[in-house]
């Protein structure tokens, strides 16, 4: 018990705040959204993928895989962008 409240006590000491323009703040609502789709298809495809023994996956799939990694590394780039 004591190393878990040791542990909420620094990691809160360890806070930074961040102040953000108004264009930063919805860029990042944006992604946040887009993540959020993301996962929720990757989670859709691994379902369908762990429910049947013999799903085999197609190019819809393989589609969806690619924009799912080009949005990753859309989104990565943009918070990449604001740490410089």
């Amino acid at each position: 018990m004591s190393d878990y409240v040791r542990s909420q006590i620094f990691r809160r000491l360890d806070k930074k705040v961040i102040s953000l323009d108004e264009n930063t703040s919805q860029q990042l609502q944006k992604l946040d959204f887009e993540l959020n789709k993301i996962g929720v298809n990757l989670n859709q495809l691994s379902k369908k993928m762990n429910s049947f023994s013999a799903y085999n996956v197609g190019h819809n799939d393989r589609k969806l895989l690619k924009q799912a990694f080009q949005m990753m590394m859309k989104c990565l780039a943009f918070l990449q962008e604001q740490l410089n």
